[in-house]
């Protein structure tokens, strides 16, 4: 919800920072065993909100 409202940079760094410790915890097997599908669940969210930035910004092929 907040992409909408929030100027587009500091949400994007929010988004980057957010998938970087949700990858973290789960290279790093971090988690509980119950935890794991709402890490995979927020891992894809995460991905589907910088996929829609990148193609609001024009950056389509940015990874």
């Amino acid at each position: 919800m907040a992409y909408l409202g929030t100027p587009p940079g500091p949400m994007l760094q929010d988004a980057v920072d957010l998938r970087g410790e949700v990858l973290q915890r789960l290279r790093g097997r971090h988690y509980r065993p119950h935890e794991l599908k709402d890490l995979y669940l927020l891992l894809g969210r995460l991905q589907g909100v910088l996929a829609y930035a990148a193609l609001d910004l024009g950056s389509a092929d940015a990874p």
